[in-house]
């Protein structure tokens, strides 16, 4: 069995693989959460909350993972680095969900009152919601993509 993590070749594949599947996906503050999500097709990716919990969307995952023949665990780990390293932020704890959140991402996309500002910043760092708030000036887009977290090396 290879360790997933110490193949440094096998790692890179899947991160680009990673960042090219969710390229488009957005990147949506809503509170003391930030998810990652399609709002065309209410498929959500990530769930993380500002403690530092990271939820998975399983359904979406287990058959992705497949392709690489990897289990639960290995790509638990791997879902972890990859976030963290997009994203900048830690993970403290990782878990899966098994449902279809079509609800809610209705209301996260309707509900106005959980918009992030510098002075609301609903338990994240100023640098978070600062770095955040500086896309959103700059981007002439009703939604931050995920694509704008990424760096230049995940495409080379």
């Amino acid at each position: 069995m290879v360790d997933v993590i110490s193949n440094k070749r096998l790692l890179q594949i899947i991160f680009k693989k990673l960042s090219e599947d969710l390229y488009h996906s957005v990147y949506h503050p809503y509170g003391a959460e930030i998810w990652i999500v399609n709002f065309e097709t209410k498929e959500w990716y990530f769930e993380y909350t500002n403690n530092g919990r990271l939820w998975y969307n399983q359904l979406f995952f287990k058959n992705y993972f497949r392709l690489f023949s990897l289990s639960n665990s290995e790509y638990q780990k791997i879902l972890k680095i990859w976030f963290e390293q997009t994203v900048n932020l830690p993970v403290n704890v990782i878990s899966r969900k098994n449902s279809n959140m079509d609800y809610y991402i209705d209301g996260i996309m309707r509900n106005t009152n959980y918009k992030w500002s510098l002075n609301k910043r609903f338990g994240f760092s100023y640098q978070t919601v600062s770095h955040y708030l500086k896309l959103k000036s700059h981007i002439l887009k009703e939604n931050i993509n995920l694509s704008h977290f990424f760096t230049e090396y995940e495409f080379s």
